[in-house]
This record gives C-alpha cells, structure tokens and sequence, in this order.
C-alpha cells in the first residue's frame, strides 16, 4: 500500500509539472490584442436632383477606418443610363477608366484614417425627365484585402431626373 500511495504521489507531481509547464497553473491567460487591420468603406454623394442635360457631379469617398495600411486599393462603381459618363477622376493614387456605365479605379494605398476621392463628372440625359439615376460603388469589390469588417464596402447614391 506504501508503495503505492508513492506511485500516485509521483504521478501527481509529474501531471502537476505537465500542467504548470504549459501555462496552466491556475491564472487566466490574457488575450492578445487583435493584429492591426485595414477597414475600407466608400460613401456615394450624389445631388438629390437634376435636370435633362444638366451636369451632375458624384463623389466617391473611399475611406480606411482601420488600424493597418490597405495597399493597392480598388473600387467599382456603375452609374445608371439616364447618366453620361464625361470624366473621371481620382485622388490618392487612384487611376480610373470608364467602360460603358462603369467606371474602375484602383492603385490607391490608404493608411490608417486616410480619405481618397473619386470624382464622376456626368449629364443628365435629354429625354430622361421624370426617372431616378442610381450609382452603386465598392470598395475591394474582388475581396483582395483582408479587412476587420467586410460588410461596410458597399454603397449607393441617387438623383432625381426631371
């Protein structure tokens, strides 16, 4: 019975060590803090009216609310077809093309808390009096950057024609 009563008593001495070797000792691990993270969002600002063959001016803001750089930036935006696409421009880095109702841009780098803008420049189209001209914009549309919040890249704006 001495015996193994000795037996148990080493026993528990090596689990103990086992467990006190991997951190278990009886305190509470702390959390490590989140990585640093890039979280990109873009607001459509477009005027609430227009009329047929007036310029309407819509901005894309692009934002980096995150904690981390986010390189090599892109956004994708579709303008409706009561909209004619004349130009577009971007700050920051951004280089954009048109192609039909789209407009692309990307080479942008955002650091934490930086602000780029894209600007479409537009005219109403004769004839399209009485309808709504919607833009839809994203940001990261292909997912590229890993973000700390994907569910914020994505916005639209829209003009009242007539």
């Amino acid at each position: 019975m001495m015996m193994r009563a000795r037996q148990l008593l080493v026993g528990i001495g090596v689990m103990a060590a086992v467990i006190g070797g991997a951190g278990l000792t009886g305190t509470t691990a702390e959390a490590a803090p989140p990585s640093p993270q890039p979280d990109l969002t873009v607001n459509v600002v477009a005027p609430g009216h227009a009329n047929p063959g007036e310029p309407v001016v819509i901005e894309l803001r692009v934002r980096n609310t995150g904690t981390a750089p986010a390189l090599g930036v892109q956004v994708h935006s579709h303008v409706d077809g009561e909209l004619n696409i004349d130009a577009v421009t971007g700050s920051d880095g951004f280089g954009c093309a048109v192609i039909g109702q789209s407009v692309l841009c990307g080479g942008a780098d955002l650091g934490p808390g930086d602000v780029a803008t894209i600007v479409i420049r537009t005219h109403a189209r004769l004839g399209t009096g009485g309808s709504v001209a919607r833009l839809r914009a994203e940001v990261d549309p292909a997912g590229h950057i890993e973000e700390r919040h994907e569910s914020n890249n994505s916005d639209w704006g829209a003009t009242l024609i007539g």
